[in-house]
């Protein structure tokens, strides 16, 4: 395995696969927390929306 890695990382195309990954795993890690937390927030307010529109009586 380690020699694997070794030989890509001496490769163009491997090195540049390396690379590519490491940013892909780079931009997830710093986006997801931002994420996770938009998509809390993005909960509570569709919950506060339901219970407005169920507060709406109707005819």
């Amino acid at each position: 395995m380690f020699e694997l890695l070794k030989r890509m990382w001496h490769d163009q195309k491997g090195n540049h696969f390396l690379e590519v990954a490491l940013y892909i795993i780079l931009f997830t890690l710093a986006v997801a927390p931002f994420v996770s937390g938009l998509a809390g927030e993005i909960g509570v307010k569709m919950q506060e929306m339901r219970n407005k529109i169920g507060q709406v009586g109707g005819p």
